[in-house]
């Protein structure tokens, strides 16, 4: 994944983020929440997910734990 990102990171900003806006189009498509938003606001947030893997049975996070993160679950 390091090698990914490097390469990612040697792209010009807008060619970056239309390879996060791809990668993503799953993720668009199944949360409403991005279904009317402005392509600008989707761009500026696609940049800064981070893809996690958590096993099946994991805690994530707990009930009235503060999260400084914003979860999709697939």
């Amino acid at each position: 994944m390091a090698a990914q990102q490097d390469i990612l990171q040697e792209l010009p900003v807008s060619l970056r983020t239309e390879v996060a806006i791809h990668n993503c189009h799953d993720l668009l498509e199944m949360v409403p929440f991005f279904m009317d938003c402005e392509k600008g606001l989707i761009a500026s947030i696609v940049t800064l997910l981070k893809p996690t893997v958590f096993l099946n049975g994991e805690i994530i996070i707990r009930e009235g734990e503060t999260s400084k993160g914003m979860f999709f679950i697939r």
